[in-house]
């Protein structure tokens, strides 16, 4: 993003694989069009043989703004259905969500360390902040080994 210039071309293959949501899009070619460059979208038609500059940008800009809220409703859906799906299998017994990183079980012996050592000092009255800095993990972290100690 940094080293785009005033009539270069930014090239991407889908438009939802350039931003997050609709917002975040906007902003990314809001951007793009304000160092002078233009966005072509391979999902898009091309409105290069159009010779009126100004008509094909407008079209270019909405077709674009179609496409980003389609993009977002989609990827909207996509995350509903995860949600169903999840909330199904955990009804079925067979979700466990993800594997938690410090515990006493874990498969890693480092992170399993830490776990042990983090509840240690955390009985001795050490501040969560101080410990989730000291051992590089997060203060929630921290937070659930002390729910767990209780």
């Amino acid at each position: 993003m940094k080293t785009i210039k005033k009539d270069d071309v930014v090239y991407v293959t889908s438009l939802d694989r350039l931003g997050r949501d609709a917002n975040d899009l906007t902003k990314i070619i809001q951007f793009i069009q304000q160092r002078g460059a233009s966005i072509q979208s391979l999902d898009l038609p091309d409105f290069s043989n159009i010779p009126d500059a100004n008509l094909r940008n407008m079209l270019t800009d909405i077709l674009i703004t179609v496409f980003k809220f389609q993009a977002q409703s989609e990827r909207e859906m996509i995350r509903e259905r995860q949600r169903e799906g999840i909330a199904l299998a955990k009804k079925r017994g067979v979700y466990k969500g993800r594997p938690i990183l410090y515990s006493a079980t874990s498969a890693n012996k480092k992170r399993r360390n830490i776990y042990f050592a983090v509840k240690k000092e955390l009985a001795m009255g050490k501040p969560i902040r101080f410990l989730a800095s000291k051992y590089q993990i997060s203060v929630g972290t921290v937070c659930r080994i002390k729910k767990e100690c209780n």
